[in-house]
């Protein structure tokens, strides 16, 4: 695998020397010529984005617009259809429209059917359409297969939100692997943070093959423009809980845990947030709650932030709310055992709860009782960047390909 990347890292340089020498010789040509003093432009650099998610289509949005913008590169967007209408919500959200759909979504569908069409479908696409480099994000399905399509094509690619880690192969499942498998195949890599870069040379990942740029959620909460935090007019905490080894052992006992809390506060309300799977509908269903408990349909990215900016806290498991709740001045109780993010829980916003009934109890209590417990957890403050990691991105792409 080293030998094909390291042969990939060596196209990208090929394409940039390529350009110097055609620079050089515009130069040449144009010195000669009386009055001309720019260069002929040279044909825009073809990258493609390759998402699925809503997670991903969120946090690929900033990346995208920014390239779109930059005549230097035709940005082409590709995607899977992996969430639905979750993903089309997203696109909506940032005025996004796919130059193509492979609308793998199917009821009940396994992550290797998903993968498998991504797989299949993508590679059909490229005999239409073949990029210089393609762009992934995280850790999807999605993005694995794109990833590895683009290796059987031997198409560099570039990887956003690299070299997060729990080093629990079946944690979060199967993201952590999926992570591990698309760092493997890239050939540029995007690392968050430097704790993120950190793990990434652990794994032997050359340097010079990894930028630290920030995180794109952090991206798009500013392009969200939606203002600071105010104090909402009810006191109300987000509930959410969406990963799969979650969903499969621990969703009864986490919904139950924080009905039980919402019996204790009831001028408090609790908005379960619920995933679109048949399967946690008909397990939440079950679930004897309060009248203080509100299930809410899945909302759109937008309103999705404002609800997050007027909350007391989340109880969550999502890793991208682990990016947003510092950026927000939000506190975050999460009921997982171990994060890929422990930027979030050193910055103080991220306490790690677990899904014992017990201790989500505890730390619900505590933070509705506990001022300097909740004052300590809303501290402002992001540990993932600046809000300009596309710009970042955008920079180390236009130097691969020399249109600096």
């Amino acid at each position: 695998m080293l030998s094909t990347t390291n042969s990939n890292l060596a196209k990208l340089k090929a394409m940039k020397a390529a350009r110097d020498a055609e620079k050089e010789q515009d130069s040449s040509v144009a010195s000669r010529i009386p009055g001309k003093k720019e260069t002929a432009e040279a044909s825009p650099v073809k990258i493609l984005a390759v998402f699925g998610t809503r997670p991903e289509a969120i946090k690929m949005a900033p990346v995208v617009l920014r390239l779109k913008q930059d005549k230097r590169f035709e940005c082409k967007v590709c995607v899977s259809g992996q969430h639905r209408e979750l993903l089309d919500g997203v696109l909506n959200d940032f005025s996004i429209v796919p130059d193509h759909d492979l609308n793998v979504m199917r009821d009940g569908q396994s992550f290797s059917e998903v993968a498998g069409k991504v797989l299949i479908g993508l590679d059909e696409y490229l005999d239409t359409y073949m990029p210089d480099l393609m762009l992934v994000h995280g850790d999807t399905a999605t993005g694995t297969a794109a990833a590895l399509c683009a290796f059987y094509r031997g198409i560099p690619v570039a990887h956003v939100e690299a070299g997060l880690r729990t080093g629990l192969k079946t944690s979060p499942f199967p993201e952590e692997l999926n992570r591990q498998l698309i760092s493997r195949i890239a050939d540029l890599h995007f690392a968050p943070t430097q704790g993120a870069k950190a793990n990434l040379i652990a794994e032997g990942i050359q340097d010079e093959r990894i930028i630290v740029t920030g995180n794109t959620s952090i991206d798009a909460i500013r392009l969200m423009n939606i203002g600071l935090p105010k104090k909402a007019e009810k006191r109300y905490v987000i509930v959410t809980c969406h990963r799969k080894e979650n969903i499969q052992n621990h969703l009864t006992e986490i919904i139950s845990s924080v009905a039980e809390a919402a019996k204790e506060f009831p001028s408090v309300e609790f908005v379960y947030i619920i995933h679109p799977s048949p399967e946690v509908r008909q397990t939440v269903s079950l679930i004897p709650v309060p009248a203080n408990f509100k299930i809410m349909e899945p909302v759109p990215y937008r309103q999705m932030l404002e609800l997050m900016k007027g909350c007391c806290f989340m109880i969550t498991d999502s890793g991208g709310i682990q990016e947003e709740a510092p950026a927000l001045g939000k506190p975050v109780l999460l009921t997982r055992d171990a994060t890929e993010r422990p930027e979030a829980v050193a910055a103080g916003n991220v306490m790690i709860v677990g899904t014992d009934p017990a201790n989500i109890i505890y730390s619900i209590r505590m933070l509705l009782t506990n001022e300097d417990v909740y004052k300590g957890m809303s501290q402002f403050g992001s540990p993932f960047g600046d809000g300009h990691a596309a710009d970042a991105i955008a920079s180390v792409l236009a130097e691969c390909f020399s249109l600096v």
